[in-house]
């Protein structure tokens, strides 16, 4: 063997341990993000767990059961004694909730940045506490919607002056 088939062989030996080590780093890289998804996920849920007290549970229960959407109409809450309150209502001091729907819509606030940048595994996080999420946000982008209106018309009188 001449030495320039040598210097080859070597060559295509070093290139192929440098393929199966790339190969090896990015699977490497890639487990131990996801173990860092999961990590960050039971902090996360912990977290939770020790801010969500029974009764910010037992009052979203009661909030859900009276936005039956059968006995009420979209935005509004009748509640088993008859009371009616609306869901801007739910963000006001003493108002509907008495804070705790407030304060659970500001913890899923805190998670939705780390959700949006797929740092936690969102299967969990949505098995322990997607309910209570989605019926959150449908209440909150009914404000949004109605305050967009409202700034629609706003505009509409602006413009018809």
């Amino acid at each position: 063997m001449e030495l320039k088939e040598i210097a080859e062989i070597r060559n295509w030996t070093l290139a192929f341990f440098a393929i199966i080590g790339a190969f090896i780093t990015i699977r490497t890289f890639r487990n131990n993000n996801q173990q860092r998804k999961l990590d960050n996920t039971f902090k996360i849920i912990d977290y939770l767990r020790k801010h969500i007290g029974n009764e910010q549970i037992e009052r979203f229960i009661e909030l859900f059961q009276a936005n039956n959407p059968i006995t009420s109409k979209n935005n509004e809450f009748k509640f088993s004694n008859g009371y009616i309150e609306f869901v801007e209502d739910m963000f006001t001091d003493g108002g509907c909730g008495n804070g705790e729907i407030y304060n659970l819509i500001q913890l899923f606030d805190l998670i939705s940045i780390s959700l949006n940048k797929n740092l936690l595994k969102t299967e969990l996080i949505w098995y322990e506490y997607g309910q209570m999420i989605s019926k959150c946000y449908e209440w909150t982008s009914q404000i949004e919607k109605k305050i967009k209106n409202g700034f629609q018309n706003f505009h509409q009188v602006i413009e018809n002056l």
